[in-house]
């Protein structure tokens, strides 16, 4: 994904392949725990290049032959963490965040193109983003967070995605009680603030 260049060599191999694309699912992304201050700066860079930059590269990619074709789906798999932030994660929800504002960006650029944009925010799955999360000095944190492996199945989560992305959502929101943390932010911050300083949010 932080290869830019090769990214756009195997986007266009597919689609000399199959012709046309139907729906791009940008899926790629890697976590961060470590705080902020612990955090080398290569490390933010890496986030960054795999989770924002990685997947804009893959989408202009492919944007050209969607614009051409006049349809298609984009679909961004980001994260509860793209509208909140907590401690450990500062990379990470940093390019989150980015991914809502440039794919909102996007959306009121092609819509009337015949493209989709559908943003997908989940919050706990039972995946290994905990272990292969990048501590501050770039190495595996090696520990399944406990909030994680209690989280949704894979299966359950792509079930959901499944469903908003054949209804053609702009925005899906699952997950569990950490939602709630995207209400408090909407309407209450001032207390979220407060409350993510006293949550266990390793």
């Amino acid at each position: 994904m932080a290869d830019f260049e090769q990214v756009s060599v195997v986007a266009q191999q597919i689609i000399d392949h199959f012709g046309y694309i139907n729906v791009l699912v940008n899926n790629a992304g890697i976590s961060q725990r470590a705080l902020a201050k612990d955090t080398v700066l290569s490390v933010d860079q890496k986030v960054m290049d795999v989770n924002f930059m990685g997947t804009v590269a893959v989408t202009k990619a492919v944007l050209p032959t969607m614009l051409h074709q006049r349809f298609g789906q984009i679909v961004v798999i980001s994260s509860v963490m793209g509208k909140i932030g907590t401690p450990l994660r500062s990379a990470y929800a940093a390019s989150k965040h980015a991914l809502h504002g440039f794919f909102e960006c996007l959306r009121a650029e092609v819509v009337d193109e015949g493209l989709h944009i559908c943003m997908i925010c989940p919050g706990y799955v039972n995946t290994n983003v905990t272990i292969n999360a990048l501590t501050g000095d770039g190495s595996p944190n090696k520990v399944k967070a406990e909030s994680t492996a209690q989280g949704m199945t894979t299966e359950r989560f792509a079930q959901k995605a499944l469903r908003a992305i054949a209804s053609e959502k702009d925005e899906a929101l699952f997950g569990g009680k950490e939602l709630v943390t995207i209400y408090l932010q909407r309407f209450f911050p001032s207390f979220l603030r407060w409350m993510v300083r006293r949550l266990n949010v390793t």
